[in-house]
């Protein structure tokens, strides 16, 4: 996943010579975040354990004789060439998902679709001594999970392959699709740029207008 800090990412998008108003009206000026997801998890689980097993050598290493140290050392070594290894059989399986954020008025236009298709319902419950009625909304999972849908259609731009291939045509189907069969690490990456990105997109908006303001 992109490193890069929200300022770094308004001051990019801003970049003087990236106008076009095309772009502007399909919200793609605003910040992109690029995500890496690697499809292959056996593998990122091997990787995971060798770590640790590395990091337990090296922790042992300290009590350790120099005679035995020395052993654990080629261990080490040893386990750091196979995890180099798997690091790079990993690489074959990464896709770069393009997060590009939206205005807070899409955001809403797809939640008021969600709602439309699973209207809100309330449950009221009656205080047995005072009488009082209160009403709390219920929970719909059919409406998160559609709302969920329609931002990642709206937010993933694009999906590059690690031979280079781009797609960058996604249905809600697509998005049903890898939603139910992506790692969940990948999936919850995902999330968390787009929440991410909606931070960024807020910062580039008043960033802008100062600078209009400031001009003006």
């Amino acid at each position: 996943m992109s490193t890069e800090t929200i300022e770094e990412i308004v001051q990019e998008a801003k970049a003087p010579g990236k106008f076009n108003i095309i772009e502007v009206l399909n919200n793609r000026s605003y910040p992109v975040i690029n995500v890496d997801v690697y499809f292959d998890e056996s593998k990122a689980l091997s990787a995971v354990e060798i770590q640790e097993k590395v990091q337990e050598l090296e922790k042992a290493n300290i009590r350790k004789s120099p005679g035995a140290a020395d052993i654990n050392r080629k261990r080490i070594d040893e386990l750091n060439t196979k995890l180099a290894e798997i690091v790079e059989s990993i690489s074959d399986s990464k896709y770069v998902f393009s997060i590009t954020g939206i205005s807070e008025a899409k955001r809403e236009e797809m939640l008021n679709l969600a709602i439309a298709k699973h209207p809100v319902e309330f449950e009221e419950t009656t205080a047995p001594l005072t009488g009082e009625v209160t009403r709390k909304e219920k929970d719909n999972d059919d409406r998160d999970r559609l709302f969920t849908n329609l931002l990642w259609r709206e937010q993933i731009s694009k999906i590059t392959s690690p031979a280079g291939d781009i797609q960058d045509e996604i249905t809600i189907e697509d998005i049903v699709a890898l939603r139910g069969s992506l790692p969940i690490i990948g999936a919850s990456k995902i999330n968390e740029a787009i929440e991410r990105v909606r931070i960024a997109s807020a910062v580039f908006v008043m960033a802008v207008d100062e600078d209009f303001l400031a001009k003006s």
